[in-house]
């Protein structure tokens, strides 16, 4: 996989990365015949708690989230960061 861009706060990779990822693993699915899963997850009311408590509490949540999807993750695959 070539070079992507990486998210200075979570350290995950981008839009960009992701896309290339999937691709790949599309690819992979359809010559060795197993299945590929893709998993969005959504931070409801972030800016609200960006606005609330400020964004250095956002940014706690949000490498929290990270770091849960991570750990359940292991070595089955990636995050990449969207918006």
């Amino acid at each position: 996989m070539q070079a992507v861009s990486v998210d200075a706060l979570t350290g995950v990779g981008l839009r960009d990365g992701m896309a290339l990822y999937l691709r790949e693993s599309l690819q992979r699915s359809q010559l060795e015949q197993h299945p590929v899963a893709l998993l969005v997850i959504d931070v409801d009311y972030l800016k609200l708690l960006n606005d609330a408590f400020g964004h250095q509490t956002g940014d706690k949540a949000l490498l929290t989230v990270v770091d849960v999807v991570r750990t359940h993750l292991a070595d089955a695959g990636q995050v990449f960061r969207y918006g």
